[in-house]
């Protein structure tokens, strides 16, 4: 369960020079999870808002009063996680790149430990296609996505939580990945660690799903996520609600001889049509092979599978971002759910919505027919599972 935040107000990072005595002051809570708690705060050293992540592992550690207190028999663990944190928070704080969420400070206080970001504004990273949007606006979002996530791992770093919400369009155009979450050190600076701890499902790759395969991460699970999250921008996602199909479900359908494990010939085809380059489509495949060992070792690799089909391509990256339409300030104005993602959609595709909805972008009837005939197959393919599992058992 997840630990309780610290209250509106609370001070944190004692500072002399600061009025109050303090360089922060939260103002509220925006997420709890079962590792870390995210605040909105103030930061008095450059008078703006920023964002804080609290150390918060429910599973080592328990809040007495404004302090945490490592459980029984928990207190040399909970000292290395601390370490970790700040040792990866410094790593992030040394990377300097337009789209890479910037760290300002890290710090031990209350028993455990902390670390600022900057507090960026912008659109969330559409999960589905936006109509009217073409790919050709997107490309070189896109590009620099993987500019950006190839600064991470040259770094050192995995973020291992890529999905739409961790990214951020700004008013500029330019992507921005947020949300690193409590980190996860081994051995010296320059082998590869874990940043984070979250799995979303769809956007996770097996190897993240599955604790005794931790020796198989690498920068090819996170390119994993970002192929599938690039696809989003221009195809629906067979999944349940229209996210990717789960890491499990597609180890499963592989296991039982179905041919790329539900992302083929017909996602391919989906790509091509939607206009993407055939460079960008056999890069965007390579990323989401089930295998680790069949996917590119780097984003370098990706940009090179792209250059070899289409050079232009890959000089996406060196390109300017289109600009983004703001977002309405009705929605600008709304309480954050999340660090900067008060503004969800632009505001010439919200014309016809409630300000108080979230956005569906409508599915014309193709793919409509299309979504209802990947419905039909993976009950299909559920039937015969269930039938084989029977003939085992029985």
């Amino acid at each position: 369960m997840p630990l309780a935040p610290l209250p509106d107000r609370q001070r944190l990072m004692p500072d002399p020079n600061a009025p109050s005595g303090f360089r922060f002051v939260v103002e509220q809570a925006l997420s709890s999870g079962g590792f870390a708690i995210t605040y909105l705060a103030r930061d008095a050293q450059f008078n703006d808002r920023c964002v804080i992540k609290e150390l918060a592992i429910d599973q080592l550690m328990v809040r007495s009063g404004i302090a945490m207190v490592p459980l029984p028999g928990c207190a040399d663990e909970m000292g290395v996680w601390i370490q970790k944190v700040q040792n990866e928070a410094l790593t992030l704080h040394k990377l300097r790149n337009a789209g890479v969420v910037q760290v300002r400070a890290t710090w031990r206080e209350h028993g455990t430990a902390y670390f600022a970001m900057d507090y960026v504004e912008g659109i969330e990273f559409p999960a589905a296609p936006m109509p009217g949007v073409s790919w050709a606006t997107w490309e070189p979002v896109a590009a620099k996505f993987l500019v950006a996530l190839s600064a991470i791992h040259q770094a050192g770093l995995i973020h291992g939580d890529i999905k739409p919400q961790n990214i951020l369009i700004r008013r500029d155009g330019n992507p921005v990945i947020i949300d690193f979450g409590t980190a996860r050190s081994e051995g010296d600076a320059k082998k590869t660690r874990l940043t984070t701890l979250a799995m979303t499902p769809g956007y996770c790759p097996p190897e993240l799903a599955v604790r005794d395969r931790a020796r198989e991460m690498g920068p090819w699970s996170d390119l994993y996520s970002w192929a599938l999250t690039v696809m989003g921008l221009v195809i629906r996602h067979r999944g349940i609600d229209g996210s990717p199909l789960e890491a499990s479900a597609r180890v499963a359908l592989e296991q039982h001889g179905v041919k790329h494990a539900g992302i083929g010939a017909e996602t391919e085809s989906a790509l091509l049509e939607a206009g993407m380059s055939e460079g960008w489509v056999q890069a965007l495949m390579a990323c989401v092979a089930i295998k680790p060992g069949d996917r590119p070792r780097s984003a370098k690799d990706v940009t090179a599978m792209i250059d070899k089909w289409e050079p232009r391509a890959g000089d996406a990256r060196m390109m300017p971002s289109p600009k983004i339409p703001d977002a309405p300030a009705a929605v600008a104005a709304r309480e954050p759910l999340e660090p900067a993602r008060r503004a969800r959609v632009p505001a010439a595709f919200r014309a016809s919505q409630s300000l108080d909805e979230d956005f569906e972008p409508p599915l014309p009837p193709s793919d409509n027919l299309e979504l209802a005939v990947g419905i039909v197959k993976m009950l299909f393919v559920i039937f015969v599972l269930c039938f084989v599992l029977i003939y085992i058992f029985s």
